[in-house]
């Protein structure tokens, strides 16, 4: 028992020691630059998919950015503004992105906005006005160089 005991702090003061030294969290140093984009963009893809909206689309692809000594993507993806109940539509998505782990707000005092960061980005955003509803969003930091995406 002693013995177990004693191997598992080794392994934990081990594993802190790693996070130190990389000076990244767990999950960015699990994640290359491909999947800190892949996620980004499906974490954007089923925000909009919560709401009842046709006619998204993306304004460009997911574009690299530098980050420290890493590569982070931003993204947008936008529709027609529908004809909806927008604080509602904004409420759902603050919702999903609550449940996600990111600290999400909304802003009502102009069109519905909503804001969030962390869990699994640095920051998104979802606004629903004026002339279309839009999500822009920036990725995580993932080792890596941006030139090698551009």
């Amino acid at each position: 028992m002693r013995r177990t005991r004693t191997a598992l702090g080794v392994l934990g003061a081990l594993c802190a020691l790693t996070l130190i030294v990389t000076g990244c969290s767990p999950k960015e140093a699990r994640m290359s630059p491909e999947e800190t984009r892949d996620a980004l963009v499906a974490l954007v893809h089923d925000s909009a998919a919560k709401l009842d909206v046709e006619g998204w689309g993306e304004s460009d692809e997911p574009s690299a950015m530098s980050c420290g000594d890493g590569v982070k993507w931003g993204y947008t993806y936008g529709a027609p503004i529908p004809d909806a109940d927008y604080e509602a539509d904004a409420q759902t998505v603050l919702d999903y992105w609550t449940s996600l782990g990111i600290t999400a707000r909304m802003d009502t005092s102009h069109a519905p906005v909503v804001f969030g960061e962390g869990g699994p980005v640095q920051s998104i955003s979802f606004q629903t006005g004026p002339g279309s509803y839009a999500f822009a969003a920036t990725s995580t930091c993932a080792p890596g160089n941006p030139d090698d995406y551009r």
